[in-house]
């Protein structure tokens, strides 16, 4: 059994996880659809970070 500070701990996990994983996704999302030429989608519109 795991003690009761680690499952309190995780919601930060959690919360970061999400907030990382939500633009990941989309970003991901731009590129399989360029990769695959679907109109509207090129690889300009994903930013490039300096």
């Amino acid at each position: 059994m795991m003690p009761e500070a680690f499952y309190e701990s995780m919601w930060g996990f959690y919360l970061l996880g999400s907030l990382l994983f939500i633009p990941g996704a989309h970003y991901t999302y731009i590129a399989y659809q360029a990769y695959y030429e679907t109109p509207g989608y090129t690889y300009d519109d994903i930013p490039i970070m300096n």
